[in-house]
């Protein structure tokens, strides 16, 4: 799905609900221009994970697990990448739950599509469930308020959960600072002018 929509926060509350380790994989730590230095970093990542039980998450997975048909040029070292990111699949133990996320499902090689049992799409929110989510949070901090949370949402919407966090945030802020005699349809109108720059 779209970035800010909840696919780390998932994979992390699996990790806390099975009460195990939840290990992130960051891409700069891992890409490498270094012939063969990506698949040994790898190769790294997996054999550490394999020690415990744990959810392993690789995030951008499309970074890595790229089609090998589409790499013409790139000497053979996205191949072997993928080649090993299957041989590594293919060996870990049934304790390590490995979840990996994307944006760009359609550039993920087959073979790696098919080493996953569950693919879940979490596409941006509707209108109704950031409504949900702007009441939520408003009863949650016990906000006064002078605007309607299906309000907030029908001014926000197409809006991710990352950039619905981002505002109403900000408006916390505001009213602590100022109040709540804003005007809240300029501030959510500021801000989306910021979100456009």
């Amino acid at each position: 799905g779209p970035p800010g929509n909840g696919k780390t926060s998932l994979a992390e509350a699996i990790a806390n609900t099975m009460n195990i380790p939840f290990l992130v994989v960051r891409q700069e730590q891992t890409i490498n221009s270094l012939l063969g230095k990506t698949a040994q970093n790898l190769y790294n990542i997996f054999s550490f994970a394999v020690q415990q039980p744990c959810v392993l998450f690789i995030d951008e997975f499309d970074a890595i697990g790229i089609k090998r048909n589409q790499n013409i040029g790139e000497s053979g070292e996205i191949s072997r990448i993928v080649n090993s990111i299957l041989k590594q699949i293919d060996a870990l133990p049934s304790y390590v739950i490995l979840i990996v996320a994307t944006n760009r499902e359609d550039i993920i090689d087959k073979a790696l599509c098919r080493r996953f049992q569950l693919q879940i799409t979490l596409p941006m929110p509707q209108k109704e469930e950031l409504t949900n989510y702007y009441a939520q949070y408003i009863e949650k901090h016990h906000l006064q308020i002078t605007i309607k949370p299906s309000r907030i949402a029908e001014k926000t919407i197409p809006c991710s959960y990352a950039n619905a966090e981002e505002l109403i945030k900000t408006l916390h802020r505001k009213i602590v600072l100022h109040g709540n005699n804003l005007n809240f349809e300029k501030e959510i109108q500021q801000w989306k002018e910021t979100k456009k720059k």
